[in-house]
C-alpha cells in the first residue's frame, strides 16, 4: 500500500493530466465551431456571428462561476460537482435541440440525403 503522501502526489498528477486533456479538447473544438459558423453566415454578418459566439462562451463561463459561487455559499462545496453535472446536462439538451429543428445546409452530404 502506498503512503498517504504518495497517494496525494498520484492523485494530483492524475487531476493535472485530466485538466490538461480537458483544456486541450476545449481549445481544439473552438476553431471547428467557428469554421461552421463562418460557413453558415452571410459574408457581411461573419464578424458579428463570431463576436456573438465568443460573447456566449464568456457568458457561459461567467454564469458557471456565478452558479458555482451560489452553490458553495448555499448547500456547500460537496454539491458543486452535482450542480456542474446538472448544468452540463442542461447545456447538452440545449445543444441537441437546435440540430433537430434546423436543417444542415452547409454539409452537402447531409443535404443530399
Amino acid at each position: 500500500m502506498l503512503a498517504p503522501a504518495a497517494t496525494g502526489v498520484i492523485a494530483t498528477g492524475l487531476f493535472a493530466a485530466a485538466t490538461a486533456l480537458g483544456a486541450a479538447a476545449l481549445f481544439a473544438l473552438a476553431p471547428v465551431i467557428q469554421v461552421r459558423l463562418v460557413a453558415a453566415a452571410p459574408e457581411k454578418a461573419r464578424p458579428v456571428v463570431l463576436a456573438l459566439n465568443r460573447s456566449m462562451v464568456f457568458l457561459g463561463q461567467g454564469l458557471g462561476a456565478a452558479v458555482g459561487g451560489l452553490v458553495i455559499a448555499g448547500p456547500g462545496l460537496p454539491w458543486v460537482g452535482l450542480a456542474a453535472a446538472c448544468l452540463a446536462l442542461f447545456g447538452a439538451g440545449l445543444a441537441v435541440r437546435p440540430s433537430r429543428l434546423v436543417p444542415n445546409t452547409t454539409n452537402p452530404a447531409v443535404v443530399a440525403e
